[in-house]
């Protein structure tokens, strides 16, 4: 069983790179001290959406920095730093820089 963690720095290494976004897992599925529940850091900076994810779980964001658009199941939003979206579990969403570095923090928890 993984230790449990209940501080973890973003100032380590990112754990996952893709084109157009960096992403640091702070908690994951196996980590966290609260079952089903995960956070991540990303930092966008492509501009064009590029996937249409859903998951069974739900999932929050909050902008730190930056702006973008967010797109629930057809309709697109406009997103700047103090936004908070929320995707409910099964409902498509995405996530995309309106230019420049897009900060987000992402939650998952239980449906």
């Amino acid at each position: 069983m993984m230790e449990k963690k209940y501080v973890k720095n973003l100032n380590e290494e990112p754990e996952a790179v893709k084109t157009g976004a960096i992403r640091h897992h702070i908690f994951t599925a196996e980590d966290t001290p609260i079952p089903g529940c995960s956070s991540m850091h990303i930092v966008w900076t492509r501009t064009e959406y590029k996937s249409f994810d859903s998951h069974e779980d739900n999932e929050g964001f909050y902008v730190v920095r930056g702006n973008g658009r967010f797109w629930l199941e057809g309709t697109e939003y406009d997103i700047s730093a103090g936004t908070a979206m929320y995707a409910p579990a099964g409902m498509r969403h995405a996530v995309r820089s309106a230019g420049g570095e897009l900060e987000v923090f992402i939650y998952h928890f239980p449906a």
